[in-house]
């Protein structure tokens, strides 16, 4: 038994992509659809992909692709990044396998650490237990885990209740530098390392009470 379908849709992370992607996907859907190829962005509707110099804007937040054989549609708004292809054929599920990967090179991707909200909870033990227990060095441990979840959690939020789409009309050669584009993935690397560490030292100074030792 399996799942019949009649269309395939596929709803991405949080994006920021460069001209470089919006010229491959233009590229490869060339190449793989006979029909028309449509674009709109800012209002406009582009003759050529190369019009995309000529926008009011050097970024906008809704770009969107349609072709009318297969019927597809690539959709990049402030509200979500979503590709939809009314035909279930192996060869249009490898069309929207390809555009998919195409995208993802530019997902904002997160920890995930803020989707358990239980953490919010559990991180304030150590503080509990450290005065409980007048074990300053806990203490110090639960007040910086603490702080690290807490920005982690903010800095998430913030990534996914911004712009879903963000598309940048120039090539990633010609943005900012790598430190700056990647601000976000290189401060959420650093928070989650430091919450591991955190994590580490708060496991060895409770070894000795959860093995009953004090």
């Amino acid at each position: 038994m399996k799942q019949i379908r009649d269309n395939i849709s596929v709803d991405l992370n949080p994006l920021t992509i460069y001209e470089d992607e919006l010229l491959e996907i233009h590229a490869f859907l060339k190449k793989n659809c006979s029909g028309k190829i449509t674009i709109k962005s800012c209002g406009y509707e582009l003759d050529t992909i190369n019009e995309i110099k000529e926008l009011p804007n050097s970024k906008a937040h809704d770009f969107h692709f349609h072709s009318d054989q297969p019927y597809l549609s690539i959709d990049l708004s402030s509200h979500s990044s979503r590709i939809y292809c009314g035909d279930t054929s192996l060869e249009a599920e490898g069309i929207i396998s390809r555009i998919a990967q195409i995208l993802r090179k530019g997902e904002r991707k997160t920890t995930g650490i803020s989707n358990h909200t239980w953490l919010s909870f559990v991180v304030g033990l150590p503080c509990v237990i450290g005065a409980w227990t007048a074990n300053w060095p806990l203490v110090i441990v639960g007040i910086i885990l603490m702080f690290t979840t807490t920005t982690i959690f903010i800095w998430e939020e913030r990534i996914k209740t911004g712009r879903h789409s963000t598309i940048i009309f120039k090539s990633r050669k010609d943005s900012p530098n790598f430190w700056i584009r990647n601000k976000d993935k290189i401060l959420l690397l650093i928070l989650g390392a430091l919450f591991g560490s955190m994590c580490t030292i708060l496991i060895t100074f409770l070894k000795p009470y959860l093995i009953g030792k004090p």
